[in-house]
């Protein structure tokens, strides 16, 4: 069965689903974090059990299920063709940076602080396989199971009030620890219980570290949205959107920032064929207004003003082959991929940038500067996908997601609305890698395939 008609047959709405949902919402609530990736290789909060409880469920379900009645979604149905190209465009990146000698370099180390099995994981020689099964896997578990498991109105209900209720607890906990801390030096909230560290006074609730929660409260925006056309009886108060958006100021994280600088680019290509010359100009007005203003709160912190005055000597240092700033050593994952394009290009060696070098090729490239025994990847999303997929794969990553929401989107009111916080969430996953942009798409499209469901009975 694909899922050009995923209603065809009526689901109860039982304790597998349930579990399905807690582990959905738990998914980007990095504070219940429970083990370190040092143990077991990737870091392991409360999600990651329910949903490896979910797939064994599921499993016995499956041997337990005639085989004329289980149902396989088709990969090039027209809501993921494009994410299956750009999973098969991924193969034909890493056979071009293999045969170009991009995964030879590093060896398995061993680190002290990490178990074998973290290290030989997250080694090179194996990264990369896994990093392209994590993108298959999220894909699949986050935006495809649930048109198989929440097709009731009951289920789809169930998920809105739980994820909209965990939001609200996380803005209401957060503005208190950050109260707390910035009035009177406690600190409240750690990033994660595996660890118990904090964070200092930036906004982070119970997403983990501050750029995990820009991200989550850029999904905030976009839920919001999709909230209020699911449930009309009872919208949600922009006060709610105020909230979030001054907790995002407030996390003070450069790939948060980051994030509202490619939302807000994506919302501009998207609006200006909407638009006259007159509101052309009067957006730009805004935008110089807005600018200002966030050039100001950037300036206001310490943290990112670090990262800004280093980068220029960081520069000239690697130029010369001199010992990093601080500031640029700690961010080397993300700085040195770019480096490395960019010397490349200079030598007119285009094809890397425009087709990539594969899967892991960032995190293999990252092990020639860092211990090859830890988690190598870039935090900044953009960087990873521009390195290992190149333009050509940001492009197809892009139409991946935006095409089922584009084409879908004439059947909700505020269509144009939906739009533009979906662009704004997916700058902040570009931004920082999460997997709430996966989690969107499968409600959106349970949403609408619900609606269209209710259409056809009608």
């Amino acid at each position: 069965m694909n899922f050009s008609e995923p209603y065809k047959e009526k689901k109860n709405f039982g304790f597998i689903e349930k579990l399905f949902i807690w582990s959905i919402v738990f998914e980007p609530l990095l504070l219940f974090v429970i083990f370190s990736q040092n143990q077991v290789g990737i870091s392991g909060n409360v999600s990651r059990i329910l949903q490896l409880l979910v797939i064994f469920l599921l499993f016995l379900k499956f041997l337990t299920t005639p085989l004329n009645e289980v149902k396989l979604f088709n990969p090039l149905h027209k809501n993921y063709f494009w994410y299956f190209f750009y999973t098969i465009f991924l193969l034909v990146s890493y056979l071009f940076g293999y045969f170009m000698g991009y995964f030879y370099q590093v060896d398995i180390s061993i680190n002290n602080s990490a178990s074998f099995f973290s290290s030989f994981i997250n080694s090179p020689s194996v990264r990369p396989f896994l990093e392209y099964l994590i993108s298959i896997y999220q894909f699949i578990y986050f935006s495809v199971l649930p048109l198989f498991l929440l097709r009731s109105k009951k289920a789809i209900d169930y998920i809105f009030y739980a994820i909209l209720a965990f939001i609200f607890l996380s803005l209401i906990i957060g503005f208190i620890d950050y109260l707390l801390v910035v009035f009177f030096q406690i600190e409240f909230l750690p990033r994660h219980f595996s660890d118990m560290r904090h964070v200092g006074s930036r906004f982070h609730a119970m997403a983990g570290e501050p750029r995990d929660a820009a991200v989550y409260l850029s999904f905030c925006f976009a839920f919001f949205v999709l909230y209020n056309e699911w449930n009309n009886a009872k919208k949600i108060s922009y006060s709610w959107f105020i909230a979030a958006l001054i907790a995002l100021i407030l996390t003070q994280s450069f790939s948060g920032y980051l994030g509202i600088l490619l939302g807000t680019s994506l919302i501009l290509i998207y609006m200006l064929p909407y638009m006259s010359i007159r509101q052309i100009f009067f957006l730009l007005f805004t935008l110089l207004f807005l600018t200002s203003i966030f050039i100001y709160f950037i300036s206001q912190s310490e943290r990112i003003m670090l990262y800004l005055t280093a980068l220029p000597i960081a520069i000239e240092a690697i130029e010369r082959g001199q010992d990093l700033p601080y500031a640029i050593e700690v961010q080397i994952s993300n700085f040195f991929p770019v480096w490395l394009r960019f010397q490349e290009v200079m030598e007119f060696n285009i094809l890397p940038t425009l087709i990539g070098t594969g899967f892991g090729s960032s995190a293999v490239a990252n092990a020639e500067v860092m211990d090859p025994s830890g988690v190598l990847n870039p935090n900044a999303n953009i960087i990873r996908i521009l390195f290992d997929s190149g333009l050509l794969g940001l492009l197809f990553y892009m139409v991946a997601f935006l095409y089922p929401i584009i084409r879908s989107r004439k059947t909700f009111i505020n269509k144009n609305f939906l739009v533009i916080t979906y662009l704004f969430l997916i700058g902040a996953t570009l931004a920082h890698r999460s997997a709430l942009i996966y989690i969107y798409l499968g409600l959106f499209l349970v949403t609408v395939n619900y609606r269209i469901k209710n259409r056809h009975a009608s």
